[in-house]
């Protein structure tokens, strides 16, 4: 244990030989949104330069150090979270070039085509026996605390057609944004998203909203030089999401019914989210994950993104946009 005044620190052991020793620093600061109400960050690499006894705050003899942080690393964990909390409280700001859309707008046919769907009965709230769990394989997708628990072809919310509450625990994504995201310019990937938050793994960020195209109406797009994006190049990271494989080799992967191709693009040009300016990464921290909660057209389905482990604030936010397209013959990021 240590405590910090004014660059000295003292800690409940040492000895004047420890001088010239390097030490890693992490502090545990209070931050809104942890579960344990702190967060821990490293600060980086410290050297002691001078060492005395004295009498600590509980009347103990104590070896006190002062220490100095090493140059040349990087920017202190700590310092990233007054930046946050800074822009929470202050947000930058510049003018929208774009309509922004908080939900993909669906064709009309898209409804008419799913007819009038069926729903849980569930008015005090769903349990695990609701046709809407049954839908879902039998279990809910997401934990108590809205937390996906396993990756799906596609997970079915309840919404539209249910009589659950609006607080019912299966119906996570249809709420919005819980976290505070921001469009930056990013020296390595040209525009970025990055959260003032912290995410936690499995939690849901946001929606990828657009316009959506049907084949024929896409080519005539494109043709046209707008930004469009195709659903089904996005790589299938939620197989990765809740899959115990290689922690139990026994582990058997329940299955679900598969949905059909998604032969739909969407048109970003002009009517987006932040979620458009989320950088290409082969590793990345957020997946994609189909939902259904307002229509039943599984060809159709809301593209949900959420995080595929804790994202400290500041972090740079990426999707793994997939392969090329063959519509295209390129890899179309929309940045």
């Amino acid at each position: 244990m240590c405590s910090s005044e004014a660059g000295r620190w003292e800690f409940g052991i040492g000895e004047k030989h420890a001088l010239w020793v390097e030490v890693r620093v992490i502090r545990g600061i209070k931050f809104q949104g942890s579960v344990s109400s702190k967060l821990y960050v490293y600060d980086g690499l410290y050297r002691i330069f001078d060492c005395w006894f004295d009498v600590g705050k509980s009347g103990f003899g104590v070896y006190k150090y002062k220490i100095l942080r090493m140059e040349g690393q990087g920017e202190m964990g700590s310092a990233v979270l007054k930046f946050a909390e800074s822009l929470r409280t202050r947000p930058l700001s510049d003018p929208l070039y774009y309509d922004y859309l908080v939900t993909t707008v669906f064709p009309t046919q898209v409804f008419h085509q799913s007819g009038q769907g069926t729903g849980c009965d569930c008015v005090d709230g769903c349990s695990g026996n609701c046709f809407c769990a049954m839908k879902n394989g039998g279990e809910f997708a997401y934990d108590q605390n809205g937390f996906l628990l396993r990756g799906k072809p596609v997970v079915f919310e309840c919404g539209t057609f249910c009589r659950c509450p609006p607080h019912c625990q299966n119906r996570v994504t249809q709420k919005g944004l819980r976290n505070r995201l921001e469009v930056f310019r990013s020296r390595e990937t040209g525009w970025g998203v990055r959260s003032l938050d912290l995410i936690h793994a499995g939690a849901f960020i946001c929606e990828y909203t657009g316009v959506i195209l049907t084949r024929e109406m896409a080519q005539v797009f494109a043709m046209n030089g707008d930004s469009l994006v195709y659903p089904h190049r996005f790589s299938d990271r939620w197989t990765e999401w809740g899959d115990l494989s290689q922690i139990y080799p026994d582990y058997v992967r329940p299955s679900y019914p598969s949905i059909p191709p998604l032969d739909f693009a969407m048109d970003v040009s002009k009517m987006r989210n932040v979620a458009c300016y989320m950088s290409h990464s082969s590793t990345p921290n957020v997946l994609v994950q189909f939902i259904l909660y307002d229509h039943n057209n599984l060809m159709f389905p809301h593209i949900m993104l959420f995080a595929m482990e804790n994202i400290p604030p500041m972090r740079e936010l990426s999707l793994d946009y997939g392969v090329a397209d063959e519509w295209t013959g390129k890899l179309a990021i929309c940045n």
